[in-house]
């Protein structure tokens, strides 16, 4: 089965879930748990001081036009490449970095990061296993952005070594050995995080190997208007939120709107459209409803 854009994107979403809560992922989340070896980990999928990713994305952030708190993050990255464990401690440092969570730049920045650092390679490997179901791949995106997917992997090879005859009970094996490693760890932030294994075999038990939507997650519904690509016709009521709104159907509105198109919903859209609402004649509440939409030619 093909992996399709909104494949993606709810698989992104269940990880999303997983790692901040949200389906849309916290860009701003930092967080320093005792018993984590990653040490301090930010943003939407987690990037960690002590595995380096978190320097990789800061750098990449202050090196960025436009990235409105490089100023203050860029005197961090000698400590950051370093892998300083003062950093986890360091309030200035987390408030900076919860602030850069609403800048665009920074979004962009995630997006990319953790495409090319973990849903790409996750899509390799899916390929070299001849695993085609979008829950597979989701399950082994998981493993990348969680850790020790080749560990797990080299486990499960081992108990199903033909991958390609069976797909769907190599999967189930992986998750069943997987959540056996995670339930056995000596760390109780692993133990704690059995649950990853216990949603996806909630989604192997209804077949929701196509990743089909609706679906619930953790006790999030997942829909194509949350996630941006509702395929039913429905427009989504675009407004202000943290996290950012952020889509192809946010950057329409701001070509419509005449103002620099990124695809996220901060603080310029929101100015614009209660703009455009005051000159229209609606309540300038900042929100693009569908009837503003309408009237927008959208």
């Amino acid at each position: 089965m093909p992996i399709t854009h909104l494949h993606k994107r709810t698989a992104q979403a269940v990880i999303n879930i997983f790692e901040t809560g949200t389906a849309q992922g916290d860009y701003g989340r930092v967080v320093h748990a005792k018993h984590d070896s990653g040490q301090l980990s930010y943003g939407r999928s987690q990037a960690t001081l002590a595995g380096g990713g978190l320097y990789t994305l800061i750098k990449k952030y202050c090196e960025t036009p436009g990235a409105r708190h490089a100023f203050g993050l860029i005197s961090y990255l000698p400590d950051l490449a370093n892998r300083n464990p003062a950093l986890n401690t360091d309030t200035v440092l987390h408030g900076l970095l919860r602030a850069a969570g609403d800048d665009p730049v920074m979004l962009n920045c995630q997006d990319s990061f953790f495409d090319n650092g973990y849903w790409l390679p996750a899509l390799k490997s899916a390929a070299a296993l001849s695993l085609p179901d979008p829950l597979s791949v989701c399950v082994i995106y998981d493993s990348h952005i969680h850790g020790s997917w080749k560990t797990i992997r080299d486990r499960t090879l081992a108990r199903a070594p033909d991958s390609a005859t069976a797909p769907r009970n190599w999967t189930t094996a992986y998750v069943a050995t997987r959540r056996d490693w995670l339930a056995g760890s000596p760390n109780p932030l692993l133990r704690r995080s059995v649950y990853r294994m216990d949603c996806f075999n909630q989604l192997i038990a209804k077949n929701a190997w196509a990743l089909p939507l609706p679906l619930k997650v953790r006790g999030v519904l997942l829909t194509g208007t949350l996630l941006g690509e509702d395929q039913t016709g429905t427009v989504r009521v675009l407004r202000r939120t943290s996290p950012m709104m952020r889509g192809d159907d946010v950057e329409r509105l701001q070509q419509a709107l005449g103002i620099a198109a990124d695809g996220v919903f901060g603080d310029r859209t929101l100015t614009a459209v209660k703009e455009f609402q005051k000159r229209n004649g609606l309540a300038a509440d900042g929100v693009a409803s569908p009837t503003t939409m309408e009237i927008m030619g959208l």
